[in-house]
Order: structure tokens, then C-alpha cells, then sequence
């Protein structure tokens, strides 16, 4: 019983690639989260404009979000693709792990 609750609270981390729609007030209308960086360019090349009211840009960056079972998704955190770069953190402090500036880096290539 004791190693189920603990399992429960063990907290993990996933990351996925996130696209985000972009009206002319600068609000998210829409996101897409991908495995792979090759997943967000075919859904990119799917989009129109026509398709969303307002469409001004998409945003494009790296989520990270942790918790555990028992308390469900605790974080939430984001790095925003700029100049074809990621920062070096995320929004909230947590360091943009290494392997994904390097498939970011691969992929711009």
C-alpha cells in the first residue's frame, strides 16, 4: 500500500513542442502541443489564416509541464522560440534541458 501512494506522488516532467495562434490583440486562440519538432512544421504547413478569426502570427516554443498522479498537472512552464533559438530558461526559472536546443539547432539546419 505504501509503495502505491508513493508511486501516486512521484512527480514527473514531460515535455512537448507547442504551437499557438496568435490573434491581432496579441491573444492565444488556439495551441497545438507535438512530440517532434517535425510534427509542429507539418501541422504549420496545414494552417491558414482563413482558418482563424483575428490570425495575426503562431507562436512556437517548448512546454514543460510536471505533477503526479494524485495532484495531477502541478506546473506549467514555457520557452518561447525567438531569433530560431530557445532561451536558456524557461519562463519560470527551470533550465531548458540541453537536448532540445540541440534538436532545435538540427532542425534549423
Amino acid at each position: 500500500m505504501r509503495e502505491i501512494l508513493q508511486d501516486c506522488q512521484r512527480i514527473s516532467t514531460h515535455y512537448e513542442w507547442v504551437a499557438e495562434i496568435i490573434d491581432i490583440y496579441d491573444d492565444i486562440i488556439d495551441c497545438q502541443y507535438f512530440d517532434t519538432l517535425g510534427e509542429l512544421q507539418q501541422w504549420v504547413k496545414t494552417v491558414s489564416p482563413d482558418d482563424f478569426e483575428n490570425y495575426k502570427r503562431i507562436d512556437w516554443g517548448l512546454h514543460r509541464c510536471s505533477g503526479s498522479e494524485a495532484d495531477g498537472m502541478t506546473d506549467r512552464e514555457y520557452a518561447y522560440v525567438k531569433s530560431n533559438t530557445l532561451p536558456d530558461y524557461f519562463d519560470q526559472g527551470s533550465k531548458v534541458p540541453k537536448r532540445f536546443h540541440e534538436q532545435l539547432k538540427k532542425f534549423m539546419d
